[in-house]
């Protein structure tokens, strides 16, 4: 929660790592994350956050940053992605890949009541336009959304 603030006082982990000899580096994209005020960079040699940049760009930046590095230190590096967070959007490539005949165990169907209270980066539509309240759809799109994220996570440790 952005009105949240670390203590000082607490050992993060990458004051521990940093006090025993590693390089400690974070890059991400959550807008909570800018700045230092929240205490959130304590502890880090290297604290890079961009609100707003794509999962895909920030491992190109990592990847960079990494060519680049001098240090002989071990390395701890701490990537925040935000894409299984709103819009669920996920890549074309990874679009469908879930999609199944039939619901899953436990899927229904949203209220008009639920849909309205979401938060509106959370709403999807129909093609129609109309509001999407067919739980599995949410479901689908969040999975692809992970998928999309696991396959960052491998890019950037071949990368890496």
């Amino acid at each position: 929660h952005p009105d949240l603030v670390l203590t000082p006082k607490a050992e993060t982990t990458a004051e521990a790592l940093s006090a025993v000899g590693y390089e400690t580096v974070f890059f991400g994209v959550n807008s909570w994350l800018v700045g230092t005020g929240a205490g959130l960079s304590q502890g880090y040699d290297h604290w890079d956050a961009r609100p707003g940049d794509s999962g895909d760009k920030l491992i190109r930046d990592v990847s960079s940053w990494f060519e680049e590095r001098s240090s002989t230190a071990p390395l701890f590096l701490h990537m925040h992605l935000f894409e299984p967070h709103c819009k669920y959007t996920p890549p074309r490539q990874v679009m469908g890949h879930f999609d199944e005949d039939g619901a899953s165990p436990g899927s229904g169907s949203l209220t008009l009541e639920q849909y309205q209270s979401m938060g509106d980066c959370y709403r999807l539509q129909t093609d129609q336009g109309d509001p999407e309240l067919d739980l599995e759809v949410y479901l689908q799109r969040y999975d692809e959304e992970l998928l999309a994220t696991d396959r960052l996570i491998e890019r950037a440790m071949v990368l890496l």
